[in-house]
């Protein structure tokens, strides 16, 4: 077992042992102490930035609420749109400040217009003219007196001039020198109308006492008046009395007269209807005459040649040109007349019902194609009825009843002219031929005007009539053609007077050579006139001229 220390030994180290602990909690006392003074300095440090902080943002926002009511008052800087725009937004304090702003105004301003309308109608009863005057309405009209309240949009946006407190301010002082301006003069206008009444008042009296002036006077002359008139009645009614029983006594004089003129009356007009029944017959007996009865032979055919040609005893010394055409008549055909050329044919019509048509047929018809020399010329034959037993032959006569050996006739068309059944109206291409034959149009009937077209003169010969217009029952243009066919009927009176034959175009045609289909079918000719009428039912031809 090891020996202890001896105990003078232990001492200082117990002394020390005791400083040290005693140094080191006094150092940690200090040091304690110190750090406890630098956090509460760094805690007034961190609440002094605080303050400062708030004291900038609370100066800001003041600031900001400044520029705002510079705005809403509508005497703006520079640049306070332009901060604001940046720094306020929608909801925050500077925003609700202006909302407060535009509330307050929009509650106090009724509040302050009440109590000036108050005083406006207290003063009108105290001091105008008229105590009993409309009081004015001191009620405000919607939005009246809305101002800007900070709206936005992407951004706060920018107040109108009107919303703005001085715009209303300014727009409450013009109504208010526009109502002063009215009362001033509503006030004159009734001092006006005031005076006016004294007047009107004043012209009633006079017209009240006139009145009960004429009241008196009107009876006696009234009285005075019906005491006249009665007499005069009495007088007039004996008059009238008498009249009626020489009146009555006149009227069944000129009955009884009236009654035996009526009589004989029917009884001539029985008479003029048997004249007329008898004339009718009369007329129905009585043959129309041919207007080309008296026509003659213009040449005749001197020679047959092959291809169907043949030589004429007519030339240049006829002043005969190619085109002109002939028909073909037997030798002995001015002895045998009209009738030993007319056919009977049986054809069907329309609804297939055959028919006994009796037709003038020459032998044939020629056109020149070459003149040869003064007294011969070469024509091709054109048409032959009937070539084994009415062959063209020398010696047959040639006639053309508008071509007089150089001097062709003068003539007018009438009606219409399909000459070859295809249903158009051919009458510009007839026109054409018949000119380069020599012959004279002086007028065409124009049926789209109703018109002639020329006119009628002392040297028209004939007046040639085509087919006429049909019409049916549930024809569309009834109407139409019904008027048309009236001015056809004045045009042939016209010519009538002035004594031109009518001359059928069969008769005419088959006595000029010129050849064209006599038998052209109703249907036909209504196709052909239908285009004067438009297009309805039927197939519009265009108007294209013959070859």
């Amino acid at each position: 077992m090891a020996k202890s220390a001896p105990k003078e030994t232990s001492l200082p180290v117990v002394v020390s042992l005791v400083f040290f602990v005693l140094t080191t909690i006094g150092l940690g006392v200090f040091v304690y102490v110190l750090f406890s003074d630098q956090e509460a300095k760094d805690a007034e440090v961190a609440k002094a930035k605080d303050e400062v902080k708030n004291l900038r943002a609370e100066a800001k926002e003041k600031e900001l609420i400044a520029r705002a009511l510079r705005v809403a008052v509508g005497v703006p800087e520079a640049d306070d749109l332009t901060v604001l725009q940046g720094d306020v937004k929608e909801g925050d304090k500077v925003q609700q400040e202006i909302k407060k702003v535009a509330d307050a105004v929009k509650k106090k301003a009724p509040e302050l217009t009440k109590a000036q309308a108050d005083r406006f109608n207290a003063a009108i009863k105290a001091f105008a003219m008229n105590p009993d005057a409309k009081a004015l309405d001191p009620a405000i009209a919607p939005g009246e007196f809305d101002a800007w309240a900070g709206e936005f949009d992407s951004q706060l946006r920018a107040p109108s001039l009107d919303k703005t407190l001085l715009g209303l301010a300014a727009r409450a002082r013009v109504q208010r020198d526009l109502a002063l301006n009215q009362s001033a003069d509503t006030t004159a206008a009734y001092a006006d109308a005031l005076t006016k009444l004294d007047a009107a008042s004043k012209a009633y009296t006079a017209a009240n006492k006139l009145f009960a002036d004429r009241a008196e006077q009107l009876p006696k002359e009234f009285k005075a008046k019906m005491d006249e008139l009665e007499k005069t009645l009495n007088s007039k009614t004996a008059l009238y009395m008498k009249d009626v029983g020489d009146l009555r006594a006149k009227f069944d004089e000129q009955t009884a007269a009236l009654e035996k003129v009526t009589d004989e009356k029917r009884r001539v007009a029985g008479d003029f209807d048997a004249l007329k029944g008898v004339n009718r017959i009369l007329l129905d007996k009585i043959k129309p005459p041919d207007p080309l009865q008296y026509d003659e032979p213009q040449g005749k055919i001197t020679r047959r040649l092959p291809n169907n040609l043949v030589e004429i005893d007519l030339g240049s010394g006829s002043l005969v040109t190619p085109g002109l055409t002939f028909s073909v008549l037997p030798i002995d055909f001015q002895e045998k007349g009209k009738a030993s050329q007319l056919r009977t044919f049986r054809m069907p019509d329309e609804r297939g019902i055959m028919r006994t048509r009796t037709e003038f047929v020459p032998k044939g018809t020629i056109e020149v194609i070459e003149v040869l020399g003064p007294s011969l010329s070469r024509a091709r034959i054109t048409g032959e009825h009937d070539a084994i037993s009415e062959a063209v032959l020398a010696g047959d006569l040639l006639y053309n009843s508008v071509w007089r050996r150089g001097v062709g006739d003068h003539i007018a068309l009438i009606g219409v002219f399909d000459i070859n059944g295809d249903g158009t109206d051919d009458v510009e291409a007839v026109e054409r031929d018949l000119r380069r034959m020599g012959v004279a149009v002086d007028a065409v009937f124009d049926l789209r005007t109703g018109a002639w077209k020329g006119r009628l003169t002392d040297r028209t010969r004939y007046v040639v009539e085509g087919y006429q217009i049909p019409v049916s029952a549930n024809d569309p243009h009834q109407a139409a053609k019904a008027q048309l066919i009236s001015k056809l009927g004045a045009a042939r009176q016209e010519a009538v007077g002035k004594a031109i034959q009518i001359v059928n175009f069969r008769d005419f045609f088959g006595r000029t050579g010129y050849r064209v289909n006599p038998n052209v079918p109703e249907s036909q000719i209504s196709r052909a006139v239908s285009r004067y009428f438009g297009a309805v039912g039927t197939d519009p031809m265009p108007m294209v001229p013959k070859d």
